[in-house]
């Protein structure tokens, strides 16, 4: 496949400044898409098992772990897309983007996990127990969509304030804060 593929562009591919036709195009920039993700899919997982490996030689709890380095990780290619969206003058790309990518993590992620648990068990139910920092990670996401709902809507009539990307980025140090404590604390164990 992959000789077929690259005979295909080095035949049809443009000389220099020519347009490639799209009927060779979206199946190059498809395949090309399929290798990109397979090679992030391939390096993010080494690095979760260099990062377990360095949490354990660290003691640091998985817990702690994946509530900062891992989802700091995680979150580095969203936040450079929305930082470049903003900084484009594409606010509403931005914020929408904000939103929409941690809904679909939510939503598929855990639809396709739970899909995946049930058909591998067979049990139609699974016991999940909330650890103190998810609630808490709950409430600090309520209390962002409280900000920007009333910052953005009722006081500033459908625009949402400069000043809120302050807000936000204190109540993410709050919840950071709060929710390592929580997990060296003996809440972190329930």
């Amino acid at each position: 496949l992959a000789v077929v593929l690259a005979g295909m562009i080095l035949r049809y591919g443009p000389a220099g400044d020519g347009v490639m036709k799209m009927k060779f195009a979206g199946p190059i920039a498809f395949y090309g898409f399929v290798v990109a993700a397979t090679w992030i899919d391939v390096i993010a997982d080494e690095l979760v098992a260099l990062l377990t490996l360095l949490g354990t030689f660290l003691e640091i709890p998985g817990s702690v772990m994946g509530l900062t380095i891992l989802a700091w990780g995680n979150s580095m290619g969203d936040l450079s897309a929305d930082l470049t969206m903003a900084r484009k003058g594409l606010g509403n790309m931005a914020i929408t983007a904000c939103f929409a990518g941690p809904i679909f993590n939510i939503l598929i992620g855990l639809g396709m996990g739970f899909s995946f648990l049930r058909q591998k068990t067979g049990e139609a139910t699974a016991q999940v127990t909330l650890l103190p920092s998810v609630a808490t990670g709950f409430f600090f996401i309520l209390c962002n969509c409280v900000i920007v709902l009333v910052s953005g809507l009722c006081l500033s009539k459908f625009l949402v304030p400069k000043q809120y990307g302050y807000v936000a980025l204190g109540l993410y140090t709050i919840y950071v804060v709060v929710a390592v404590a929580l997990q060296y604390s003996n809440y972190g164990d329930a």
